[in-house]
């Protein structure tokens, strides 16, 4: 059985002030949790596509190389890539402050 939802149709000028401001402070809220919604949206992509370029950057053509592990968003672990297997990578934890360009 298909459920209908009842919209309710009313005019705003014939509302009272207060009932207006109610409507408006609601809207408000709801548009915050969106934003903020998004906002933890976006981030959780970004670190997302940061952990799958780490992990890119775990190749047979790296081995011996350097790269920089995100660990928090402050720390990252420089790991020298001994073999492309993680549990052969040695490394040194370093601030971004301390990493060379």
């Amino acid at each position: 059985m298909e459920q209908q939802q009842q919209q309710q149709q009313f005019d705003l000028l014939s509302l009272p002030f207060s009932q207006l401001q109610s409507i408006k402070k609601n809207f408000e809220q709801e548009v915050e949790f969106l934003t903020n919604q998004y906002t933890a949206l976006r981030m959780a992509l970004q670190k997302f596509i940061e952990s799958k370029d780490a992990l890119e950057s775990v190749a047979p053509d790296n081995e011996g190389k350097g790269v920089f592990i995100p660990m928090t968003a402050s720390v990252r672990c420089r790991e020298f890539l001994l073999a492309t297997h993680p549990l052969f990578w040695a490394n040194s934890c370093t601030f971004p402050a301390s990493c060379p360009t």
